[in-house]
């Protein structure tokens, strides 16, 4: 976990405020990501938390995979996947401005 860096000089309150803060940001992406990937249609507001709730542990679970994974990855491999990830943006921005 990257984030577990700028950790590393911090303790007591300090350390938990800024775990709290991580898990805000993360909890926030995790919904904008499971509202564009599955929008609420209507209907019965219960139905649209438990289908949410349900979203979110599915990226939680998928993300803790991904995770797991990259923590195995060798450090040679990551340029690729920068250059990679940098080429699908750029396909993006082209694909998005036409």
């Amino acid at each position: 976990m990257v984030h577990e860096v700028m950790a590393l000089d911090h303790g007591g309150p300090d350390f938990g405020f800024i775990q709290y803060a991580a898990s805000i940001k993360q909890w926030i992406l995790g919904a904008l990501i499971v509202d564009i990937l599955m929008p609420y249609n209507g209907g019965r507001w219960y139905v649209g938390i438990i289908e949410g709730v349900a979203a979110m542990l599915m990226l939680a679970i998928i993300i803790g995979i991904i995770e797991s994974t990259m923590a195995r990855l060798r450090l040679l491999r990551v340029p690729q996947l920068l250059v990679a990830a940098g080429a699908l943006s750029t396909i993006a921005l082209l694909l998005i401005m036409r």
